[in-house]
């Protein structure tokens, strides 16, 4: 059986399905993070750079003050 054959995702036929992605690293020069933010349906924007971007910079933010980074 298939994903598409899975009765509990009912999926009309032409349905769009919105995903928003960011991919990074820091810091710029020696990073030692990576990280990949994923929206799955975002509200207002669909883009990733307006919608995920905000995410990974608290996330990169919060590790590398965790990790003893320097801002």
């Amino acid at each position: 059986m298939e994903w598409w054959d899975c009765p509990e995702l009912p999926i009309e036929s032409g349905a769009v399905f919105l995903l928003a992605r960011f991919v990074g690293f820091a810091p710029a020069e020696r990073p030692c993070l990576a990280c990949i933010v994923t929206m799955d349906e975002p509200k207002g924007s669909s883009y990733g750079g307006v919608v995920a971007a905000p995410v990974f910079r608290e996330i990169c933010r919060r590790s590398l003050l965790y990790r003893g980074v320097p801002p």
